[in-house]
């Protein structure tokens, strides 16, 4: 289970991706940033009630929602 980097190397596995080149989106700071950090990944924010970033790590990319993220990556 998340924040463990086993969940996320299965999932790169199973989508044939490095790590190193996988991008993991989720709402939750610890289980999600942290962990895809951890593993190897990019990871990216959403951060729906708008609370801000609360760890001391640096923040990732964040976005209010996924419609902002599919903008920026729309942009890329």
């Amino acid at each position: 289970a998340k924040p463990a980097a086993s969940i996320f190397h299965a999932a790169c596995a199973i989508a044939g991706a490095e790590p190193a080149c996988t991008l993991h989106v989720g709402d939750h700071p610890e289980q999600d940033v942290t962990g895809a950090l951890n593993a190897g990944l990019a990871a990216a924010w959403i951060d729906r009630e708008g609370h801000g970033w609360q760890l001391s790590s640096p923040p990732p990319r964040t976005f209010a929602c996924l419609a902002g993220l599919a903008d920026y990556v729309e942009g890329l």
